[in-house]
């Protein structure tokens, strides 16, 4: 993510930042099986029995955006790959979670408000 934040603040810091449109891209789509299986290696164990997720309607990687422009204008490449994102993530929560720490904090809110998340998703 940090790898974005620096290519957002780079665009808005630049002469061509504003009033242009920029893709800000690692041009490395994954279909989500792939990214379940990389994050379980990292992670160290099955995480496809903890998350929930469809495969049938999850985004298959069938476009990429471009950031050529991006790259070319500002001089902006990602530092790090999907792994290492991944590698990162995990690296800041284990370090940083206490017993308080809760990825789920706003799916959670979204239950106890009654909001049904299911309605903007595809029906399997």
């Amino acid at each position: 993510m940090s790898d974005y934040c620096e290519a957002v603040a780079m665009i808005c810091e630049s002469r061509h930042g504003w009033g242009t449109d920029f893709n800000v891209a690692a041009e490395t789509p994954h279909a989500a099986a792939e990214i379940m299986s990389l994050v379980s290696r990292v992670v160290g164990k099955n995480v496809e029995k903890i998350v929930r997720w469809y495969p049938k309607t999850d985004y298959l990687g069938n476009h990429r955006l471009s950031s050529a422009k991006v790259r070319n204008q500002i001089g902006w490449a990602p530092r790090l790959d999907l792994e290492g994102g991944i590698r990162a993530t995990h690296e800041w929560i284990s370090l940083n979670s206490s017993k308080n720490y809760n990825p789920l904090k706003y799916l959670d809110e979204a239950k106890s408000k009654g909001t049904d998340l299911l309605q903007h998703f595809p029906k399997v």
